[in-house]
């Protein structure tokens, strides 16, 4: 493995990390601005809407902890190719 083709993957997962990254704050952000209008809309009175409430938020929960359990399977998986990247280089530099 050349150190060209080790940056190049550091690089990519980087922006991959980025993206990731951007992708769950734009959806935290849609998240809130619906539940913003809906808060703004909703009748508490009415049973139906308080209901909507409690699926809203439970099915956001639901994502929320999906979303983070994701980024830490990636970031788990990252560090594992890092590290076999690290061992790779050190058996090499040992070698010559």
């Amino acid at each position: 493995m050349t150190a060209d083709a080790v940056t190049a993957a550091l690089k990519l997962a980087e922006r991959n990390e980025r993206n990731h990254r951007l992708a769950i704050l734009s959806a935290a952000a849609l998240e809130a601005i619906l539940l913003g209008i809906f808060l703004l809309a909703a009748d508490f009175t009415n049973r139906t809407h308080v209901l909507l409430l409690v699926v809203f938020a439970g099915g956001l929960s639901l994502l929320v902890l999906a979303a983070m359990a994701l980024g830490a399977s990636v970031n788990r998986h990252t560090l594992r190719v890092l590290t076999a990247v690290e061992t790779l280089r050190a058996e090499r530099a040992g070698r010559a």
